[in-house]
């Protein structure tokens, strides 16, 4: 088990498949309702106290499970403010997207309407890359953030704004377009 510190608020913890096994627990079983998870996340809760001086115990946690080659599992735990009603954990400043997508077609085709009407609110963008899914992020003026989020969403493309995707893409994501990617893409025209 490897335990890194993202943030104040959020902990990286790999797993091996032998960590898992040790706790009586696979990846398609990982859930808030069985007993070996609840153990499994209480034994971590504690290492994370032990090894980063990081209490959670008394913390409403945001924990997301994603599987690796090898049958390995990354957890992302991130404690909650009990004073915000939300069901994510702290988000990235609203000048922040992060864009998803399957389909090549789909990004370029937004790169285009997003250069061709928000042109002025945009400030820089990345394309990253991993298993047909293609992930933009997106750093704007958020003075038309819900305006692009719409074509964005008109165009087929999931949004996220938290920071655990933003972690997950820069860690498990290739970067192919590390600058000005919507310019790249929209094929550098000016409207």
């Amino acid at each position: 088990m490897i335990i890194e510190k993202l943030s104040s608020l959020t902990v990286k913890v790999s797993l091996t498949q032998e960590d898992m096994a040790n706790h009586n627990v696979c990846f398609e079983y990982i859930q808030k309702d069985n007993i070996n998870t609840a153990k499994l996340i209480s034994y971590i809760v504690h290492e994370i106290k032990e090894n980063l001086g990081i209490d959670l115990y008394s913390e409403n946690l945001y924990i997301e499970a994603f599987s690796c080659t090898n049958n390995n599992c990354i957890l992302y735990i991130s404690a909650i403010d009990k004073t915000d009603d939300i069901s994510e954990p702290s988000v990235l400043p609203p000048d922040f997207i992060i864009l998803e997508t399957n389909s090549a077609k789909n990004i370029i085709r937004f790169s285009v309407e997003l250069m061709k009407y928000f042109y002025e609110y945009h400030k820089s963008s990345s394309l990253y890359h991993n298993r047909n899914v293609f992930r933009m992020i997106l750093d704007t003026t958020d003075d038309y953030n819900g305006s692009i989020i719409e074509t964005a969403v008109a165009n087929n493309l999931k949004y996220y704004t938290d920071d655990l995707t933003l972690a997950h893409t820069k860690e498990y994501f290739k970067c192919v377009l590390s600058n000005n990617a919507v310019k790249n893409l929209s094929g550098n025209k000016s409207f």
